[in-house]
């Protein structure tokens, strides 16, 4: 085994050589040019590495390959977010470290590629992970899926799922905001108002809807993402199905705001639904306004 390692960093070592004039090369006409030459070189440090982690592992020692783990990790956020890099360094380590004990780089990854247009990698990589029985139910890689289904345009089916994920932890805040699935029709399905949301969500009820889900095995912090994203994608899908702004409708605004207002009780510390919840009420007011005058 050792002669084995030694003759592996022999050839390590003469990779990098050739690497060498290579680089010094491209580094001189640009970062850019020379970044895909540089990810060659960390590929290769990374398989020195990669046999010291194992040489680490056979002794037992876990603290230190925990810290190399981790040491990884920050090193592969700081390079630039570009797929290839990400997907070919990923990789390499999986010789030693199995996506499921990697679950949040290989989640970053998805987005990465999500976000760079590369759906179809980007399902490939969640289908990786749901392959693996450990991982199938995992809420945060069924929370990705879901994204990513809605990216890849079943959109209808990605939030009747995202719904029934919701109901199936017993995690939704406002059992009001259920609507019937499969339908895919926002004007039958949307609850007839009841009254409007404007204003702030109450302190106390916030509280209490925090409390509420302390015990869920879903995170707070997940919850509160999940319920931001059913009220937008509310939103889209009945902006796309009625053909004009979602708070000109009384049953879709009643809808989108309740769905903010519940991530915002689950977590008040999430900007994002704020955000969310400040503009969908300015837009609803300034439309009321309107409307009046």
């Amino acid at each position: 085994m050792l002669f084995l390692h030694a003759k592996s960093l022999h050839q390590i070592y003469r990779s990098r050589d050739s690497l060498d004039g290579e680089l010094t090369a491209l580094i001189g006409e640009s970062y850019t040019r020379a970044y895909r030459c540089l990810i060659k070189v960390e590929q290769l440090t990374e398989l020195e590495e990669i046999i010291k982690y194992k040489q680490l592992e056979d002794t037992g020692d876990s603290q230190s390959c925990s810290l190399m783990r981790d040491m990884w990790t920050r090193r592969l956020l700081g390079c630039r977010p570009d797929v290839e890099a990400w997907r070919s360094i990923l990789e390499l380590r999986t010789l030693v470290v199995p996506p499921r004990e990697d679950l949040t780089t290989w989640l970053k990854f998805t987005a990465l590629c999500r976000k760079s247009g590369r759906l179809s990698l980007a399902t490939k990589t969640i289908d990786m992970l749901r392959a693996d029985s450990t991982l199938k139910r995992d809420p945060v890689v069924t929370w990705e899926y879901l994204k990513n289904l809605y990216a890849n345009g079943s959109r209808w089916e990605a939030r009747d799922m995202l719904q029934s994920f919701l109901q199936q932890h017993g995690a939704v805040v406002n059992p009001d905001l259920i609507i019937d699935v499969g339908t895919g029709v926002p004007s039958a399905v949307l609850p007839s108002p009841r009254s409007r949301r404007i204003g702030s969500p109450g302190g106390r009820r916030r509280r209490r809807a925090a409390s509420s889900f302390s015990q869920s095995q879903v995170p707070i912090e997940l919850l509160s993402k999940c319920h931001l994203k059913m009220g937008l994608w509310t939103k889209e899908l009945a902006e796309d199905y009625l053909q004009t702004s979602f708070f000109e409708d009384e049953g879709v605004l009643e809808n989108v705001l309740g769905w903010f207002e519940s991530a915002i009780k689950l977590n008040p510390k999430y900007y994002k639904a704020w955000n969310a919840w400040a503009l969908a009420n300015y837009n609803a007011v300034t439309y009321i306004e309107n409307q009046h005058r």
